[in-house]
């Protein structure tokens, strides 16, 4: 996905690139907003090093560890058809006929919520769930499995989850 990223970020014309600092650096990072949310100072891109980015008061935050993905949680307030909606036309406006599923880490951001303690932003993340290809909905049977045997979870979420991994769990 990298080298996708980049690829993108360099057939955007010049005058759609932004210069931001990274949180907690100096560093200065040449990006792309691509899509933007809730309040206004956020935004989440494309960076020139082939990353997902999001850009928040502070700064651009990379989204390359899991932690960072609380950065997008709130994306999981719309639902999947409409980020894939607003992707697809910022492709389509920059002539780059890309596939939202194939560049998007919606998985992640789905990774990210499920493991969350709030049953609201799990319950958000398993909507965007059944929104997935089977590919990557495989690729979370290990969060899948956590949350079935999760004691914070309600019944209902634990039940969810053990049907999705499709096994019976030993009751507690």
């Amino acid at each position: 996905m990298k080298n996708d990223l980049k690829s993108i970020y360099f057939a955007l014309p010049a005058e759609m690139k932004n210069t931001t600092r990274l949180m907690d650096s100096e560093e200065l990072v040449k990006w792309v907003p691509v899509l933007p949310y809730g309040e206004a100072y956020r935004s989440m891109g494309i960076s020139e090093n082939g990353y997902w980015v999001v850009k928040v008061a502070s700064g651009l935050c990379e989204l390359t560890e899991s932690h960072s993905y609380m950065y997008v949680m709130i994306l999981l307030e719309q639902t999947v058809s409409e980020i894939r909606s607003q992707l697809t036309e910022f492709f389509n406006c920059s002539d780059i006929p890309i596939d939202p599923d194939s560049v998007f880490p919606f998985r992640e951001i789905v990774k990210f919520g499920l493991e969350q303690q709030d049953e609201y932003w799990v319950g958000l993340a398993f909507d965007w769930y059944e929104c997935l290809p089977l590919m990557k909905k495989n690729s979370l049977k290990d969060s899948l499995e956590k949350l079935a045997k999760s004691k914070r979870a309600s019944q209902k979420l634990r039940q969810r989850a053990s049907k999705e991994v499709g096994s019976k769990l030993p009751k507690r």
